[in-house]
């Protein structure tokens, strides 16, 4: 496989990302370094990008920035998975992901 010879990243992914090039954007959520994504960064991958939700979901919950980040009633929280699928179904009819993921490669 291709990002096995590559290995981790960061730069390439985020260039190879910057294609809108579907292929070479699933390359680079396999060279991307989880914790150096933004969470502008992390946030549009899972909210634009219906194929690598499920990715960016299970990046969110290992990395857990925000997680017991104090919220207002009625606010939306910031942790990623809630925001993403908050996002999201302001969209329309989608396919929400809830609860614990399966963490979809052993380089976080």
């Amino acid at each position: 496989m291709l990002a096995k010879k590559i290995k981790t990243n960061h730069e390439l992914a985020l260039s190879l990302w910057e294609t809108s090039n579907v292929d070479a954007q699933l390359l680079a959520t396999l060279l991307i370094k989880p914790k150096n994504l933004s969470a502008q960064e992390m946030d549009r991958i899972g909210i634009h990008f219906p194929q690598l939700r499920k990715r960016a979901l299970a990046i969110g919950e290992k990395l857990g920035v925000f997680r017991d980040f104090p919220v207002s009633k009625g606010c939306t929280s910031p942790f990623a998975p809630i925001w993403i699928n908050f996002m999201v179904s302001r969209q329309g009819p989608h396919t929400l992901f809830h609860g614990r993921f399966e963490v979809l490669s052993s380089k976080f």
